[in-house]
């Protein structure tokens, strides 16, 4: 061989040498994937809590991992800069976009350590507030701070409460570096230098010495005790044995951020801005009776006002609009009681003090009633009335208090079960807390000076608008069918017209399954009836005729008529009445409500005198496109024909989505603006702006945010997460067609895994739970799920997954999921690319029942996993649902199990429709979860159909997290199933060595000890 060729064969040699030992060092590019491993959970991220600045200069958003600290994310709109914030939470824009709040949580792993260390409460890290201008980038720290608050509607002002153990320390006091600083004092506002801060804190630190001082020295002065001021006549009643104890509260620091001025207010528990940012109110509880009250302070004018004091708890200070008026509850007027009644206080500007407007001996006040403490008082929007909460004084409130000494005969304890109860026992127990606290809806007229009760135990749901200016509510009365909602759903109700002005109460419905809404200016009163599957309207004003005539009744319209098209959802296939489309709104002055068929959107005339109009004139129907609106402008409580209407839309056929627009005019067609091959959502706008958010996805991207502007000329990423995924061997997803046994066309989706070879043979699962197929490009992130296999994990690890659409024929809904699912395998396995003795199938609850109701009809699948499944449905139906307490009957007659009869009506149905008759038949391997405390599914309908297959000696496993639901609960169970799952399938389906556990189970003896991952040994 030549010297030259030698060169060039060591040349070559060492190029190629070279080339390895670059593809293997760090940071070089590679292409290699591999598949995901459970390990990856922890590492998969989400996107949650957006926000956006007024301007839209800015967007806000937290990155959460699958364990671990969240990062806050803040990013410049307009430009490629961001700032990280670890552990960043609760984050929120300024009114004017120049700054972003955040709360900085510690870190729990640094908590963990010293709690083990025993440290006391004052040595533990606290959360921080943090300041960020956004700018310029510079920061202040605030340590210490529990909560803050900034004005809704207003710039330029903070409040935020310290933490207990650091509300008096020295880090407190000098926290904000403010310029000027004002401390609240008996006399009023103290103005000082943060230097003169720290020399008043020295102060008092020398006052204390001074107070232990030696014989010859003086002592200090006496403060001459404030004035009592006469408080009210208290009501007699037994005072409690000991001492009462409450809460107190914190520092509150108010800071104006430009300024840096800042005032501090001890003892403060509640407080809250008015949404003008132009008054401070709080609540305040102390050591001292007159540390216990309620402030106001005026922004502008620096002026605080203590508007009540005096020993008791005070509820949280609510502001008008405006913050001309103020509401609170308290329980200073009857505090030693020892279940105190509450009362009502009112302030409003230029007032000195709050006066008490509402108590339990009111005008008005039903008989052996008082106020709510379980929820605050409100202010209608418009300022004229406030909303309160009323019930019945509990019978024990004036008994003598027990003697400790005293004992009592042992009693029996039981629960008596009578047919003629209105709610079965279960269910009674259940919400007895709840009837036991149940509260009632009342009003404060303010012009009036009139308390009016509106909600009566006749008449107990009542729903008072906050934001309309109607003197109407609808009330619902469900008593007199209670009973019935054990086997009728959604059930019946009477329903009331209440008038806010008198109190009385019209009826207006009986025995209607509709809940009406009334429309924003309280004009109209509107619902959906299911049995006669079209909307009503009915006009209130004649209500509000001081003389009603008897005689003239009002007329109900029929806003349907001249539509023709259903309103109700066409895909509906239950016993129950079939729900419509929704409304999209109404417009001005209550004129005319819009409301959709299946694809479009229909403007109808309330008091039916026009016909109806289609306003995207069939846009939706001819290109089969749901229109849904979207609104732009959260606080608007009408919708504007003569401005631009947005639309979210799906296409049927393809799973397209976007956003579309109908600009004003007779002329205009509905447009699209941003339609993708993707899933685009959470469409936002900035206040000031035409600046937009969206999120967009596929079953291979995760939801990342985008930037764009309502003409959607361009799209400009903000988020980029998930990076790892680059590296994983992931799937694809696609649309597939088939006709079930009746000859319908129906869809579901493919999941495929990358470099799908259609010459080889893949392993399948098949999942199914209704219709699926509107998800096409929903992202599944990696997690260990709580029933279901994660689709992206099993497709990255060599699986093809099938989810089926399935309609129903009522009294056939086992038959019905054969006649759908079968098929759509079958035509699959005729594709070339399916092991036909390879497919395994799994399903949770009513997917559950579907897949072991299959196992009875075929040998198609060479495993099964069934969650919670109804094995019996004769022994389900008359069951109960732990987690309401309710009769199961009704999902049989009536909702998803889709039977529609009574079990001694089809006695047959039943029967042939539950799993555990055919047990016989069934020779697939079936892995069952059913847990103990199922509060949904009874756990013995999965036993039932476990002891029957180990009876019959089929294989079968059934896996019982102890204590869990419905569902699989917390991180380690979670991670158990995955695996369990993942091995159950690995092994039928890739032939992988059967594990321990299910070779040879795990005895009780080594529960918690021992799990059965590794491979079984041989006996």
């Amino acid at each position: 061989m030549n010297c030259v060729r030698i060169q060039s064969l060591l040349k070559n040699l060492l190029t190629i040498l070279g080339l390895v030992l670059l593809s293997t060092a760090p940071g070089f590019a590679q292409d290699e994937t591999r598949p995901l491993q459970h390990s990856d959970y922890a590492k998969w991220e989400t996107i949650s809590s957006t926000a956006i600045s007024n301007n839209g200069d800015w967007v806000s958003y937290s990155v959460q991992p699958g364990k671990g600290d969240s990062t806050l994310h803040i990013r410049d709109n307009r430009s490629n800069k961001e700032y990280k914030v670890v552990r960043g939470q609760r984050a929120r824009f300024s009114f004017d976009s120049q700054y972003c709040y955040y709360i900085v949580v510690p870190d729990p792993e640094v908590i963990k350590k010293l709690k083990k260390e025993k440290k006391s409460a004052d040595q533990m890290p606290t959360s921080q507030l943090e300041i960020l201008h956004l700018k310029s980038g510079k920061k202040k720290t605030l340590p210490a701070v529990t909560s803050y608050t900034l004005p809704a509607k207003a710039s330029g002002w903070l409040a935020y409460r310290l933490s207990d153990q650091k509300s008096n320390s020295k880090e407190s006091q000098t926290a904000a570096n403010a310029t000027e600083s004002y401390q609240i004092t008996p006399a009023g506002l103290k103005k000082s230098s943060a230097k003169a801060k720290a020399t008043s804190a020295q102060k008092s630190k020398t006052q204390k010495k001074s107070a232990t001082q030696k014989p010859g020295k003086k002592k200090p002065k006496k403060k001459t005790p404030a004035k009592k001021k006469m408080a009210p006549k208290e009501v007699t009643a037994p005072k409690p044995s000991t001492p009462k104890k409450k809460a107190n509260g914190t520092t509150l620091v108010l800071t104006d951020v430009e300024s840096k001025n800042e005032f501090r207010f001890a003892n403060v528990l509640q407080f809250q801005f008015s949404e003008n940012g132009k008054v401070l109110a709080f609540t305040t509880s102390g050591d001292a009776p007159k540390d216990d009250g309620v402030c106001i302070f005026d922004l502008k004018s620096r002026k605080l006002s203590q508007v009540v004091s005096g020993r008791g708890n005070y509820g949280t200070p609510v502001l008008d609009k405006k913050g001309h008026q103020l509401a609170f509850l308290t329980d200073k007027d009857d505090y030693e009681h020892k279940m105190p009644s509450q009362s009502v206080y009112y302030w409003k500007t230029k007032q000195k003090v709050a006066s008490k407007i509402v108590d339990m001996q009111t005008s008005g006040m039903p008989e052996h009633w008082w106020l709510s403490k379980s929820a605050n008082p409100s202010f209608s929007e418009n300022g004229m009335r406030i909303v309160l909460q009323t019930t019945p004084i509990p019978e024990d409130r004036n008994k003598p208090a027990k003697d400790p000494a005293a004992t009592e005969e042992p009693k029996a304890k039981l629960d008596i079960w009578h047919w003629q109860d209105p709610f079965l026992q279960p269910q009674q127990l259940l919400n007895a807390a709840r009837e036991r606290n149940r509260s009632y809806e009342a009003i404060f007229d303010i012009k009036r000076n009139k308390f009016i009760q509106i909600a009566t135990k006749a008449v107990p749901n009542v729903s008072i608008s906050r934001r309309s200016p109607s003197r109407f509510a609808i009330g619902i009365a469900p008593d007199a069918y209670n009973k019935m909602r054990s086997w009728d759903y959604p059930g019946f109700n009477d329903v009331f017209l209440m008038d806010l002005v008198t109190g009385a109460a019209h009826k207006i419905a009986s025995k209607s399954r509709g809940t009406p809404s009334l429309s924003p200016d309280g004009h109209y009163a509107a619902w959906w009836d299911g049995d006669k599957k079209t909307w009503y309207s009915l006009a209130t004003t004649s209500f509000a005729a001081k003389k009603k005539s008897k005689s003239v009744q009002p007329q109900v319209i029929d806003l349907g008529k001249g539509i023709p098209y259903p309103l109700f959802n066409e895909l509906h296939d239950s016993p129950s009445a079939p729900r419509s489309y929704g409304m999209a709104g109404w417009l001005p002055g209550d004129k005319a409500m819009l409301i959709y068929d299946r694809w479009d959107i229909w403007q109808v005339d309330p008091s039916g005198k026009e016909k109806p109009i289609n306003l995207t004139k069939g846009f939706g129907r001819n290109n089969q496109i749901r229109l849904r609106r979207v609104s732009l402008e959260p606080e608007q409580r009408h919708v504007d024909l003569a401005e631009t209407m947005y639309f979210s839309g799906l296409d049927h056929r393809t799973k397209a989505s976007g956003y579309l627009k109908l600009d004003a005019g007779d002329d205009s067609e509905v447009t699209k603006m941003l339609w993708l091959d993707e899933n685009v959502a959470g469409l936002r706008k900035a206040k000031e702006t035409a600046d937009v958010f969206v999120t967009r996805s596929t079953f291979q991207k995760s939801p990342d945010l985008w930037s764009s502007t309502l003409d959607f000329k361009s799209l400009k990423r903000l988020s980029k997460i998930n990076e790892l995924q680059k590296s994983i061997d992931w799937g694809t997803a696609e649309l597939v067609r088939w006709k079930s046994k009746s000859g319908q066309e129906l869809d579901g989706i493919l999941y495929k895994p990358d470099n799908f070879d259609p010459k080889k043979k893949y392993p399948m699962i098949v999942y199914f739970y209704e219709r699926y197929s509107d998800r096409l490009h929903t992202y599944y992130p990696p997690a260990a799920g709580r029933s279901t296999i994660n689709f992206s994990f099993y497709v990255s690890r060599g699986y093809v997954v099938f989810i089926p659409d399935i309609p129903y024929t009522i009294g056939a809904p086992g038959q019905s999921a054969a006649h759908s699912i079968l098929p759509g395998v079958e035509n699959l396995i005729a594709k070339g690319f399916i092991d036909k003795k390879r497919i395994g199938m799994q399903g949770h609850s009513w997917g559950g029942y579907q897949t072991a109701y299959l196992v009875t009809q075929t040998n198609m699948f060479a495993c099964a996993e069934s969650g919670a499944p109804v094995s019996n449905m004769t022994s389900a139906y008359g069951g109960i649902r732990w987690g309401s307490g309710m009769s199961r009957m009704f999902q049989y007659e009536k909702t998803q199990s889709r039977i529609g009869e009574t079990l001694w009506d089809a006695r047959e149905k039943y029967i042939a429709n539950s799993p555990l008759f055919f047990a016989d038949k069934i020779e697939t391997p079936l892995l069952i979860l059913h847990n103990d405390k199922d509060t949904a599914v009874p756990w013995y309908q999965g036993i039932e159909l476990f002891v029957a297959l180990r009876r019959l000696e089929k294989p079968a496993w059934m896996l019982n997290y102890n204590d869990d639901p419905h569902w699989v609960m917390g991180d380690a169970n979670r991670m158990d199933f995955a695996k369990r799952m993942q091995q159950f399938f690995d092994h039928y389906l890739k032939g992988d060595p059967m594990p321990e556990w299910m070779a040879n189970g795990i005895p009780a003896v080594d529960k918690g000890k021992k799990f059965g991952f590794e491979p079984a040994k041989k006996k």
